[in-house]
């Protein structure tokens, strides 16, 4: 039961587009043996014409101190960190990384969704965000000025990082996306709105909990949960909010929520209305969604189950909402698997030749995304990999991954001498 988001809500959401930096500096380690860090990446000089929106928007920062950018003009050129550039080109315009940022950063989202296992080891799942969901122009976009931002997130990266941010902290923050929508389905809110509604959400997990809590850790966590309830109330009751941006850092009740609009369930206001949120209509379509499946697998099953069982069953059915294309949902034909997940399973280069199947389920959806083609449920794929080994044992074979959560696949044969359909 992890409640990460309590304990990192004001350092967890800068652009989620930084892992893509994170990753970029582990692999470039690992091939290489070399120490490049996001720190490098980021601040790294670029050269640029000197567009006034541009030039304005960065002198803007002279005054406050903190932020830098290690801006300097030499006639038509000016020169600034890589990450001024790209943070400047995304509609919040907001989010950099600050020299103490960037450890907070890979602390609370590369580390706690499971895609580093080191500064320089990704996991399964991030070499196939890595390998599979970024080209090679966007890992190019990494250590020099281009025109793909990559702090944007494709619709495929978003619905693979969604799903792991989930899988981290999905029984806390499906609850606050479901209350979310249904207070400001067609209302504008800022985060403090947002952070008003969290003792409502943390008394909803309270509850729902309680009952199924036997491990001494889940009653640690669910006893720093009632404590947080209260103290959150006080800081209401105080208008805490009020105080220095030092204070406020610190404070659950201001929540950042511009990770939801990376991912795209919201969108933010410009000019006079920056400081506002609201939800996009796909958005809303699956948080909405994403809630009532969480409720209905509570009502039905054991708590601590609904997450996993949601995740495996309807999570496709639930982001087919926010997909460009919306794709359909369906079932998936045994025969066709080795084929779905080939090219996949060929880029991450496993030496034994077995890996995980989860994070290759995910990836496997990235043309039907923006196009009405079908995806499939996680569960689809283990009642197919089961049913294909029973048939074709020498085409493909599996295991269970050592943790219990997921499958190990090895397929035998390659695409051209798959089975018949």
């Amino acid at each position: 039961m992890p409640l990460r988001w309590l304990t990192y809500t004001r350092r967890a959401s800068q652009r989620l587009g930084f892992l893509k930096f994170a990753l970029h500096a582990a692999a470039s380690s690992e091939g290489s043996g070399t120490n490049l860090t996001v720190s490098d990446l980021i601040t790294s000089q670029v050269d640029l014409r000197p567009e006034p929106d541009l030039v304005s928007w960065l002198e803007s920062f002279k005054g406050r101190g903190k932020i830098q950018w290690n801006l300097s003009r030499e006639g038509d050129v000016l020169r600034c960190e890589l990450q001024a550039y790209y943070v400047f080109r995304h509609p919040s315009r907001s989010g950099w990384l600050s020299p103490k940022g960037v450890s907070e950063f890979l602390e609370t989202v590369p580390n706690k969704i499971g895609f580093l296992e080191s500064e320089s080891r990704m996991s399964e799942p991030a070499v196939v965000f890595y390998r599979v969901l970024m080209d090679e122009l966007e890992r190019h976009s990494l250590v020099a000025v281009a025109e793909r931002n990559p702090l944007h997130l494709s619709a495929a990266q978003s619905y693979f990082l969604t799903y792991y941010i989930l899988i981290s902290d999905g029984d806390f923050l499906i609850p606050m996306l479901k209350e979310l929508a249904a207070q400001y389905r067609s209302r504008r809110f800022t985060y403090l709105d947002a952070g008003s509604i969290l003792p409502d959400v943390m008394l909803e997990v309270v509850t729902a909990f309680t009952s199924v809590i036997y491990l001494d850790d889940d009653r640690r966590k669910l006893s720093t949960l009632e404590t947080s309830r209260e103290r959150v109330l006080q800081d209401i009751a105080t208008r805490r909010e009020r105080e220095g941006s030092g204070s406020k850092r610190d404070q659950i009740i201001v929540p950042r929520l511009e990770w939801l609009v990376d991912l795209g369930f919201l969108s933010r206001g410009n000019g006079e209305s920056t400081g506002f949120y609201e939800f996009t209509p796909e958005g809303l379509d699956a948080a909405t969604s994403l809630g009532t499946a969480y409720e209905t697998f509570l009502r039905t099953g054991f708590p601590d189950q609904a997450l996993s069982r949601l995740l495996d069953e309807h999570y496709a059915e639930c982001m087919s909402h926010l997909a460009p294309g919306h794709p359909t949902v369906g079932r998936l034909d045994p025969e066709t698997l080795i084929e779905v997940l080939r090219s996949t399973y060929d880029a991450i280069g496993s030496i034994t030749g077995y890996v995980l199947l989860r994070p290759i389920v995910l990836a496997s959806a990235i043309d039907a995304l923006g196009s009405t083609k079908t995806i499939f449920e996680y569960s689809e794929f283990v009642r197919c990999l089961q049913e294909m080994h029973e048939r074709h044992s020498d085409w493909i074979t599996y295991t269970v991954d050592r943790l219990s959560t997921d499958y190990q696949v090895k397929l035998l044969k390659t695409m051209s001498s798959s089975p018949p359909s």
